[in-house]
């Protein structure tokens, strides 16, 4: 394979109760705890999302389970709960939320 990463079977579990940041080839990448792994998806829960309401859009960390595929990445980065509540925060500053 050359772009991307392995599709070894088991290459994902060693994520598994940890904050990742996954990056598909294309369009936005997904980010929150891998809760599972299964026929080629992770289910993230809580993860990073963006919600509208009357005042615009806030990013923040909800707790329900978000599916991710992952037979079409190019990389899964490990981050911390603490990073990804900083960004929304940061994101949200930015658009005065």
């Amino acid at each position: 394979m050359p772009f991307g990463i392995s599709k070894e079977k088991g290459i994902f579990e060693e994520y598994i109760g940890k904050y990742v940041i996954i990056y598909p080839h294309s369009g936005n990448s997904f980010a929150g705890k891998i809760t599972k792994i299964y026929e080629g998806f992770a289910k993230l829960n809580p993860h990073q999302a963006g919600i509208y309401t009357d005042k615009g859009l806030i990013r923040k960390m909800i707790n329900e389970d978000s599916i991710v595929n992952l037979s079409n990445i190019n990389g899964i980065e490990p981050t911390t709960k603490e990073n990804l509540e900083n960004f929304c925060n940061s994101l949200n500053s930015q658009n005065k939320i």
